[in-house]
């Protein structure tokens, strides 16, 4: 698929899902050819074990509904606090 494909037919789907888990903050997605990556925030007091379920379930609705388009899906958390507060490179 191309990117404008990608964009249409997968990223504006799981975008309209995602925003509608409860404390989701913001949704950006990157639509390449034949891939997609979403990045979605959420408000500081979110529970996010609940919203990472959420998540994986809105991933995995789209996998089984475009089956033709999607082959496979990741969904990592990705928490800021467990960054380094100082990386250096030498």
């Amino acid at each position: 698929l191309s990117p404008v494909e990608v964009e249409r037919r997968i990223c504006e789907v799981i975008e309209r899902s995602l925003y509608s888990i409860r404390g989701v903050r913001s949704v950006q997605s990157i639509a390449r050819a034949d891939s997609a990556v979403v990045v979605v925030q959420f408000d500081w007091e979110t529970r996010m074990d609940y919203a990472v379920l959420e998540v994986k379930k809105a991933a995995s609705d789209l996998q089984r509904d475009r089956s033709q388009d999607v082959s496979s899906v990741n969904v990592i958390r990705y928490d800021p606090n467990a960054r380094p507060v100082v990386t250096a490179a030498l």
